[in-house]
């Protein structure tokens, strides 16, 4: 389910794409990449980004702004919404580029 989550829907998405291709120079880096088993096992009550979805019912990336998602984020993870974990799992990846 994860590979069809990309930015396409989301305006949060959209930015954090735009945002990662001037960082790193890869242009739509899936969703899943930046929700690394890593990221996940540290902020969530989950062990993948598709257990998390699972849990959450995200059948599609437009769900994902939906107020009962940020909800689920709030309660179910270290970040108080949708927006905030992303924004931080996208620093998180664009720093593993600065190394290089």
């Amino acid at each position: 389910m994860s590979e069809n989550l990309q930015a396409g829907g989301s305006r949060k998405l959209d930015k954090i794409q735009d945002d990662l291709f001037y960082s790193t120079g890869e242009a739509d880096v899936p969703l899943a990449h930046l929700m690394s088993r890593k990221f996940i096992l540290e902020n969530t009550d989950f062990d993948t980004w598709e257990s998390l979805l699972e849990a959450a019912r995200v059948k599609n990336e437009n769900e994902l702004d939906k107020p009962d998602f940020n909800e689920f984020i709030k309660s179910r993870t270290r970040f108080r919404d949708w927006e905030e974990m992303l924004i931080h799992s996208a620093n998180q990846y664009s720093l593993r580029f600065e190394g290089e």
